[in-house]
């Protein structure tokens, strides 16, 4: 069988990136949850007179001619919705020794405020911070750039593979490639394998049955038809089958050989890590798909290398 060549490259610093592609927007409300995380780690509760407000615990007498409001030293977290809203209501505003009458669900109740103890979250000082214990990490203003940096991991992450995954897409479009069938087709039976497990389907099931909906699924296009599907399929795997192509090609540029040695010390690795015999894991996880798995892989970490500094952060 012949092997898949590049007879034209498009190289990836030649595609051009929509703006949205590149934006990563920053929650200021994320950002604000994490410093005051840390500020609450230094949280103080101490007595205040009041009055009363949401976040206060307080310990009021309950006095009715109703059993069911009849209460000595209730707790109440103000504001927290654990106790009846109408409670927690008419204790707002109150002072400790505060007495007062109510109605609570058609129930007449005397409150008598015993006592109120307050949160208070301090503001986030050096010392806060270097009690933290966080390594090289001195000053206020060095743990708000380290947790910026840490709220915003994951919507880079989320960016950089919807980044990648299309620029990947790009290259294989306006690359020229001559790709032999049996190189395609080959990717195109381990589709059509993929889709009975996703739809853990038995040998004798019609395709009819799962292959539309696992085209909708997984490779997000339409097919009302078996045919149809097929032919998704197959345009599905010849894509993939030129981004390997690709990242082959980049791969052999970076040193990264994919070859029986990059393929064993992976076995080796996933034995180590995970248990079980080398033998078995072969059977799992033979050669050939091993090669097809890793390469885009490598193309997608080659690409997100180069855009994560090309991000652009919108604050709200």
């Amino acid at each position: 069988m012949g092997r898949p060549e590049i007879i034209k490259l498009c190289d990836f610093r030649e595609v051009p990136i929509p703006d949205k592609l590149l934006e990563v927007k920053l929650s200021g409300s994320d950002f604000d949850l994490a410093l005051g995380r840390a500020a609450k780690r230094y949280l103080d509760i101490s007595q205040t007179d009041g009055p009363v407000q949401k976040g206060d615990i307080v310990i009021a007498d309950l006095q009715s001619g109703d059993s069911a409001w009849q209460r000595e030293g209730e707790h109440v977290n103000v504001g927290l919705g654990f106790a009846e809203p109408a409670l927690e209501e008419a204790l707002r505003g109150m002072r400790a020794g505060e007495e007062k009458a109510v109605e609570i669900g058609g129930t007449r109740v005397a409150l008598r405020v015993r006592s109120i103890r307050r949160r208070t979250v301090p503001a986030l000082t050096d010392e806060h911070v270097k009690a933290l214990g966080i390594q090289g990490m001195e000053t206020v203003e060095a743990y708000r750039s380290y947790t910026r940096e840490q709220v915003l991991k994951r919507p880079k992450q989320e960016k950089l593979s919807a980044l990648t995954s299309y620029v990947a897409r790009q290259m294989a479009a306006r690359s020229e490639f001559s790709i032999p069938d049996e190189a395609v087709e080959e990717r195109f039976r381990q589709f059509r394998g993929e889709a009975r497990l996703f739809a853990r389907a038995a040998e004798d099931t019609p395709e009819e049955e799962f292959l539309p909906a696992y085209c909708a699924q997984r490779l997000h296009k339409k097919a009302e038809t078996v045919e149809e599907a097929l032919a998704v399929l197959w345009e599905a795997a010849l894509e993939n089958t030129q981004i390997c192509t690709l990242a082959l090609y980049y791969a052999r540029e970076a040193g990264r050989e994919v070859g029986p040695q990059a393929y064993q010390d992976y076995l080796e690795e996933q034995v180590r890590e995970y248990g079980g015999s080398l033998e078995d894991l072969k059977r799992r996880v033979p050669y050939e798909r091993f090669r097809i798995g890793f390469l885009p892989l490598f193309l997608q970490q080659m690409l997100a290398d180069y855009y994560q500094d090309r991000l652009t952060i919108l604050e709200d």
